[in-house]
């Protein structure tokens, strides 16, 4: 898992070093003006804080500068650290599922496979972003918790893809649902979630082929 917060730390770092150089005149003593203030948007915008962000940010210290004309750069920077504490907050929430019950633990009451449902961990984004790494890492801590996991290789489509999940799965001692290359994505995740249920598993964890978010009708497959 440390190389993929690695890449996290350095992302951010990265974010945060932009954000400082460029605005590192504009948080100053001085009183903020109009080109301060798109100076500003412009700068959220190259740090890539996403356009929400920005625009709320952007907000929330046009109407503290209108009630202030005489609102320091400073000021401006406790603002905008006020809106992304409140953006970030309960974002660093576990990735748990139900808690096994103390009686079940010990075999008393336990609930019966057909009826468990497990937490589905799906896996999108586009080619080369390190999914299948990822399925395997977050398999793999998930089952040094003491959680039950099982992997599904539903990227049917890239060369290669599914021998490269079950090279992971055999290698870190995880179960495994995949078909053959070209087989039906949506059928391979819904044969696993079966299985997941049946055998009570606490994860489900989904490897796809390459698509964006935002392409709907390819989301819609899974």
């Amino acid at each position: 898992m440390l190389s993929l917060f690695k890449k996290f730390r350095d992302g951010l770092t990265k974010t945060a070093s932009v954000l400082a150089d460029r605005t590192k005149s504009l948080f100053a003593g001085r009183a903020l003006d109009a080109s301060s203030l798109a100076a500003l948007e412009e700068a959220l915008y190259t740090a890539d804080f996403g356009v929400a962000t920005t625009e709320e940010i952007l907000a929330e210290v046009k109407r503290a500068h209108e009630k202030d004309k005489e609102l320091r750069g400073q000021e401006a920077a406790g603002i905008g650290a006020a809106v992304l504490r409140r953006v970030l907050a309960g974002s660093e929430g576990r990735l748990d599922g139900a808690p096994t019950p103390p009686s079940a633990q010990h075999g008393v009451g336990a609930a019966s496979p057909s009826s468990a449902r497990p937490t589905v961990v799906c896996l999108v984004g586009v080619n080369g972003s390190g999914k299948t790494t990822t399925a395997a890492k977050l398999a793999w801590h998930l089952k040094q918790d003491g959680r039950s996991v099982l992997l599904a290789a539903c990227d049917t489509f890239r060369a290669a893809a599914v021998e490269q999940i079950s090279i992971w799965a055999q290698r870190l001692d995880l179960e495994l649902v995949a078909s053959h290359p070209g087989a039906d994505a949506a059928a391979v995740a819904f044969d696993a979630w079966q299985a997941a249920k049946s055998r009570g598993r606490e994860f489900l964890i989904i490897d796809t082929a390459g698509r964006l978010h935002t392409k709907g009708n390819l989301m819609a497959e899974l």
